[in-house]
């Protein structure tokens, strides 16, 4: 199985990935940043989805043996840059791909970026899951909770340069019906509905759709 996970900036998609246990490996969308690059790293057309594309087709295809590359965040005093490679846990049975613009779903035809992106990665997820936010003001705050190396300034001039792609993209993607919508509270607990009535965790879902494919 391969599941999508999108959610806004520091909303703990790569938290859920370090917690699924040894049946699932987690590949981040941030991994795949294209190396040295001399623009702001996060808008779609700043990754290596070629290199995604070849690493998701070979899973399907059964083939383990996959080396995947590794984006140290806090090189290059913060602005990030590509560190090396790591092997790919070969005896996982399910694949976590986690990303804040997986499952964006291009707004025309002139949409070409983030059509790849669609084409790529939405096209070969088995199920898609969406985390709300309860706000996109809370990015700032979730954001800076999770920098080590920016200034306070600098994180939230970095997540301005995020806030028109979720305003552009996310009312749509969070009324489309063939994904899985999970609801955050500002202190990250899940729940699955927007009252907030019915709590859950990610990893609760994961293995919900795992025992369905058993079925």
């Amino acid at each position: 199985m391969i599941v999508g996970l999108q959610g806004v900036q520091g909303c703990g998609k790569s938290y859920v990935g370090a917690r699924l246990g040894d049946d699932w490996e987690t590949l981040s969308l941030d991994d795949f940043y294209l190396p040295n690059l001399s623009c702001t790293r996060g808008p779609p057309g700043t990754h290596d989805i070629d290199w995604l594309k070849r690493v998701i087709d070979d899973w399907k295809m059964g083939v383990r043996d996959i080396r995947v590359p590794v984006f140290d965040k806090t090189l290059r005093k913060g602005q990030g840059d590509r560190c090396g490679t790591r092997r790919l846990n070969a005896h996982a049975k399910h694949l976590l791909v986690e990303g804040w613009c997986i499952g964006f779903i291009p707004l025309g035809q002139d949409d070409c970026v983030v059509r790849k992106y669609d084409t790529i990665l939405r096209a070969r997820l088995d199920r898609l899951v969406v985390l709300h936010p309860p706000s996109l003001n809370v990015v700032y705050s979730w954001r800076l909770q999770s920098e080590t190396v920016l200034d306070d300034a600098s994180v939230r001039a970095f997540v301005d340069r995020y806030m028109p792609y979720y305003y552009a993209y996310l009312p749509r993607l969070h009324v489309d019906t063939s994904a899985v919508h999970l609801f955050m509270d500002e202190s990250r607990n899940v729940y699955r509905d927007q009252r907030h009535s019915r709590s859950t965790t990610v990893a609760e879902i994961m293995l919900e759709f795992v025992g369905s494919e058993k079925k």
